[in-house]
């Protein structure tokens, strides 16, 4: 007798429905959007050209409708990065790096980044479940560890791929990584399974967490990810 097979919970796979909803969404708003306010930014100009040089207040008017529409083009590509981060197109590696340094520029707190590999083969998900996850990780550094420096290390094989990000802050008590507040955590942990991988966070000798995240690739990966279901529910409820 065959055994049906149960439908894997939602909560495990919700986010990676958002990522490529978010990807579907930023692409149309940076093509469609982008694309009339720089047509509307050229026409502008052409206008602009043609306005009598004596008429001071049209001209004043003209320039605060250009410097409008580039501030708008700005908020286009910050909505557009936010929603699905374009630097994820140059592969995970260069995303993470370059997010580390970003991390460094508005904390103020040291972030190193090393990988075995100059860039990694990864499907679309796992890439965009990495990125989320290291995002989280360093806001929650940022918001809650006081760390003054921070280490991450990527490395890949052609049987997993894992992340690891230390930082030498104040640590974090066991209780409080179950707590109902610690969405963050558990989102972090629920991208992980949801791709069959798992993550962990513990202690670090002499102070500060790591936090490592550990995902499948291949076969090996959908076999965990099938036996990852019950552990999912588990996280989930």
């Amino acid at each position: 007798m065959t055994r049906a097979r149960q439908p894997e919970p939602a909560s495990a796979h919700a986010d990676l429905a958002r990522e490529q909803e978010r990807k579907r969404i930023a692409r149309e708003i940076h093509d469609e959007v982008g694309g009339n306010l720089t047509a509307i930014k050229m026409a502008l100009a052409l206008l602009t050209k043609r306005l009598p040089g004596e008429d001071v207040a049209l001209t004043q008017r003209a320039d605060y409708i250009n410097s409008l529409v580039d501030r708008t083009i700005e908020a286009i590509h910050r909505i557009s990065s936010d929603l699905r981060p374009a630097v994820l197109d140059f592969g995970i590696v260069s995303a993470i790096e370059w997010q580390a340094r970003e991390f460094e520029t508005q904390s103020g707190i040291a972030c190193s980044f090393t990988s075995n590999r100059p860039e990694c083969d990864l499907h679309a998900d796992h890439a965009s479940a990495l990125f989320r996850i290291a995002q989280e990780a360093l806001t929650n550094i940022a918001k809650h560890a006081q760390a003054r420096q921070v280490r991450m290390k990527l490395a890949y094989t052609s049987r997993a791929v894992q992340l690891d990000i230390s930082d030498d802050g104040r640590g974090i008590a066991d209780e409080d990584r179950l707590k109902p507040q610690s969405f963050g955590i558990r989102g972090m942990m629920e991208r992980a399974r949801a791709l069959g991988g798992k993550l962990d966070i513990a202690p670090m000798d002499g102070g500060g967490t790591t936090l490592s995240v550990r995902i499948p690739l291949g076969r090996q990966g959908k076999a965990a990810k099938a036996a990852a279901v019950d552990d999912i529910k588990g996280i989930a409820a």
